[in-house]
């Protein structure tokens, strides 16, 4: 019986793996997501049930439009299992808990934000506005199940303490370098990172983002031979997916040398 809850689950991640492609591609362009329904980029024909199955429309249709024979990206289904993979990782590593649920909304957003960011260079307000909602419903729901007042007050100083840290960063390096070093679309990121986790994790998230930041700046400063933008917001996604299922194991292993 409990394979079929792990089905269950990869099955669901799946279909909102689907909607997150949809999210992905129409929101920089400031389309609905609900209009028009779901067609073919190239021949805008309205697609069918069958070419909307995650994953499994993709493979039977080799990678092509059934109506036009234009080729799909491959990215689409990789979100769509990047999705269901991280549910169910989810709850493997929470179990069945409203922990594991908001740890699903929270690898869904990301996903949105980081995929956005890295073909736009934009974090978009709604969709960080709209995470950041779910984050306190969700850690408020925690706190009262849990008759544990710590756990919302934790998280609402996380989302402060994230966005007053990067604004800081932020603000300093326009007055330092007279522009910016990174987009405030980082600040407000940081902040719903931070209603997601705790004030200790943001420290974590911000500082493996920097470090993998650094590393790949420094990897494209050699192969350009000259210094470029690039999004900061996937380095923090990285960070911040490290710190909510491993960072308390890496802090206390970190004080662990020192004591």
């Amino acid at each position: 019986m409990e394979v079929v809850y792990w089905i269950f689950v990869f099955c669901f991640g799946l279909i909102i793996g689907s909607f997150l492609n949809v999210c992905i591609y129409r929101i920089p362009l400031g389309e609905s997501i609900n209009y028009p329904p779901s067609h073919c980029q190239h021949c805008q024909y309205r697609l069918g049930a069958l070419d909307l199955v995650p994953v499994l429309s993709y493979l039977c249709l080799k990678g092509k439009c059934r109506y036009c024979g234009e080729k799909i990206s491959p990215l689409y289904a990789c979100i769509e299992l990047l999705n269901g993979v991280g549910w169910v990782y989810s709850f493997y590593h929470f179990g069945f808990t409203i922990e594991a649920v908001l740890a699903c909304i929270f690898i869904s957003v990301v996903i949105v934000l980081t995929l956005i960011d890295w073909r736009h260079m934009i974090l978009p307000t709604g969709v960080i506005i709209c995470g950041s909602i779910m984050a306190i419903l969700g850690k408020g729901a925690l706190s009262f199940l849990h008759h544990d007042a710590s756990i919302f007050i934790k998280s609402l100083a996380g989302g402060a303490l994230g966005y007053g840290i990067v604004a800081l960063v932020f603000y300093i390096a326009i007055w330092a370098m007279k522009k910016e070093g990174m987009g405030y679309g980082d600040v407000r990121y940081l902040g719903m990172i931070g209603l997601f986790t705790s004030p200790s994790l943001v420290f974590l998230t911000l500082l493996i983002g920097s470090i993998v930041g650094s590393i790949y700046g420094m990897i494209l400063y050699m192969k350009h031979k000259e210094s470029l933008e690039f999004p900061f917001g996937p380095f923090l996604s990285i960070g911040a997916l490290v710190s909510l299922f491993y960072g308390e194991q890496l802090i206390e292993w970190y004080l662990g040398l020192w004591m």
